[in-house]
């Protein structure tokens, strides 16, 4: 468990504790209302730090729930049926109320990298389209921001040109790709260096005019559709009859 969750499951802790002994103190509640208020608790730790210490609070909750509010109080053991019954709904509704909320809360997450994503991917095609000549330099700071948005530790591409020349950039900590002469060379760097690696090498008419490295921690179909992007910049930095016909990414 990272130290966010654990922070979280113990503040989460710590005001169930605190809920636990205003209820028994001062302030007298039924055990429906003692039961929804801890749910709110559960919820509100799922929201925040997701599933696992959501989870734990909830257990933590129904034991507190049991040893305080259902008879024989001050006990673990539950003598009436009813009381049983109140027992495992509880803790049914709060594990199931702890992974709907966590699984929300990681969609909306997603949803936000993903829009990042896009936002990122649009302002570097937009860059293209819009410079009014082509640097290299375009190359080295598209590559560095799709690191960062999509989270990856390293992340290299280069650019395989007709007349022959080539462009190549990297980012964070990784080979030197500029001492590549070829894709193929590229991947072979990566090995050397001892990185876990995925790559993409782009093909149009048989001629290779592009090649993605990154780090494992890319997904493969992220891995691709970052590469369909570099031959999208490959086409807009190039005279219009440079790339024409069928692609093929291996």
């Amino acid at each position: 468990m990272s130290k966010i969750r654990v922070l979280g499951f113990a503040v989460s802790l710590l005001l169930i504790l605190i809920l636990t002994a205003v209820f028994k103190l001062t302030i007298h509640l039924n055990v429906a209302t003692v039961a929804l208020i801890y749910l709110l608790t559960v919820v509100g730790t799922s929201a925040f730090w997701g599933y696992l210490p959501g989870i734990l609070a909830a257990l933590f909750s129904g034991l507190l729930f049991n040893y305080y509010f259902l008879p024989p109080f001050g006990t673990l053991y539950i003598a009436a049926p009813e009381n049983w019954t109140a027992f495992v709904v509880y803790l049914v509704c709060a594990w199931a109320v702890s992974h709907l909320t966590a699984d929300i809360h990681q969609k909306k997450i997603r949803l936000n990298q993903l829009n990042a994503q896009m936002q990122t991917i649009s302002g570097i095609t937009e860059s293209y389209l819009t410079a009014e000549k082509i640097s290299e330099s375009m190359l080295h700071s598209a590559v560095e921001k799709l690191r960062e948005s999509f989270g990856a530790r390293y992340c290299a591409a280069g650019f395989f040109f007709p007349d022959g020349r080539r462009n190549f950039a990297a980012s964070g900590q990784g080979p030197e790709v500029w001492k590549a002469d070829s894709p193929k060379s590229i991947v072979d760097l990566a090995a050397e260096a001892g990185l876990e690696y995925r790559y993409e090498i782009v093909h149009l008419n048989n001629q290779t005019v592009a090649v993605l490295l990154t780090s494992s921690d890319l997904s493969d179909s992220h891995v691709r559709r970052l590469a369909l992007l570099l031959l999208a910049l490959l086409q807009i930095s190039s005279p219009a009859d440079c790339y024409q016909g069928g692609m093929s990414l291996i």
